[in-house]
């Protein structure tokens, strides 16, 4: 049986908007749950596609406004190659409210330095805004 081409794209175009998109989720704890496992994987890609268009960046004291997504993934590419793979800890994170369509995180991460046994202290900050694409990371905060 063979289906008409029209009746295909119709099929198709009902279908594929339901379908979820890469980077998109439907809300923090998905999106908070993707970063953790992008960042202990050392994904740069994966983390890229969480970010917002224009992001806060703050590394190690360093602090960027409007970084586009491939400049912030590089910034944090930098750091992860200091120090051994290590996931981070959700210390707390939720939705600020279905009218403010914010959102928040704030994890812990406890990597050694290459070569070390020491571990280095550091907290990031997650600010996340949902757009029609999903949730977005809008702000991160690496600090020591």
């Amino acid at each position: 049986m063979t289906l008409p081409i029209r009746r295909v794209a119709l099929i198709l175009a009902v279908l594929l908007p339901a379908l979820p998109r890469g980077a998109e989720a439907q809300d923090v704890d998905q999106v908070v749950a993707r970063f953790v496992q992008a960042w202990g994987a050392r994904d740069t890609g994966a983390l890229q596609s969480l970010l917002a268009s224009s992001v806060h960046l703050e590394v190690e004291g360093q602090d960027y406004l409007g970084v586009p997504p491939r400049q912030a993934a590089a910034s944090v590419d930098r750091l992860l190659r200091r120090f051994d793979p290590r996931r981070p800890s959700v210390m707390r994170h939720g939705d600020l409210g279905e009218a403010d369509g914010r959102g928040f995180a704030e994890l812990s991460w406890s990597p050694t330095a290459a070569g070390t046994s020491q571990p280095a202290d550091f907290v990031i900050f997650l600010g996340l805004r949902r757009s029609e694409d999903g949730w977005r990371i809008t702000e991160l905060r690496i600090l020591r």
